[in-house]
């Protein structure tokens, strides 16, 4: 079977580099925290797809108003939980797998675990905005628990 001129250009051109790039450390603890997330995005799409289903098969509005609908903000949840925790736990996968790659290849005595909470640490130092007001250092953005609107502290 013949490879069409676009399949020998990719190969030609962008195999060799492609190739070096997967072997860097980072891109592949990178691959492996992808492949160890996908159950969790697996089950927070699935319950993300049943919500979505009378959007695509406006038929079934009806039935779904009656039985899921009554109860989607408790199957929600799992949604939710499931998106919301995965950058976080994208985060430690992505520390333990490059800490394990150094520990198998340098043959050096560190423990993943160390390097995963280590990875989860330097997460939360970059999650918030902060900024120096007036001599005093203020989040950026803050939740209005009374509008539910995203205001800006520098206002």
């Amino acid at each position: 079977m013949e490879n069409g001129p676009m399949f020998n250009f990719l190969q030609k051109v962008l195999l060799k580099p492609m190739t070096k790039v997967s072997q860097y450390r980072i891109v592949r603890a990178i691959m492996a925290a992808g492949m160890a997330s996908i159950p969790f995005t697996i089950v927070g799409s699935m319950i993300l797809v049943l919500n979505i289903l009378p959007t695509v098969f406006p038929f079934l509005n009806d039935f779904f108003d009656a039985t899921f609908f009554k109860f989607s903000d408790l199957y929600m949840i799992a949604n939710t939980a499931t998106m919301g925790i995965l950058a976080m736990y994208f985060s430690l996968a992505i520390g333990f797998e490059l800490t394990r790659i150094i520990q198998t290849e340098d043959k050096l005595k560190v423990a993943p675990l160390n390097g995963a909470f280590l990875s989860l640490f330097a997460f939360f130092m970059c999650l918030p905005e902060l900024v120096l007001k007036g001599g005093k250092i203020v989040l950026l953005n803050t939740i209005s628990p009374r509008t539910r609107q995203l205001s800006t502290d520098l206002e």
